[in-house]
């Protein structure tokens, strides 16, 4: 009896968590973010390593990547 019990709840958790298939529009790739650290320098940053640059944001300089 109470493996019975146990099987049905088991077959009955996997039903119900087993996924459902829509119709969802295929996401476009959109244009990449861009990244910026959290670093404030007073001055640009002459080394933001490869692939960064430096990005003036209020009175800070910082490196950011896309």
């Amino acid at each position: 009896m109470k493996l019975s019990t146990f099987l049905i709840t088991v077959f009955a958790a996997a039903a119900v968590a087993e996924p459902c298939t829509s119709k969802a529009p295929v996401s476009t790739p959109t244009e990449r973010v861009e990244m910026c650290t959290k670093i404030c320098a007073f001055r640009p940053i002459q080394d933001c390593g490869r692939g960064g640059y430096t990005k003036q944001q209020g009175k800070c300089w910082s490196c950011c990547k896309k």
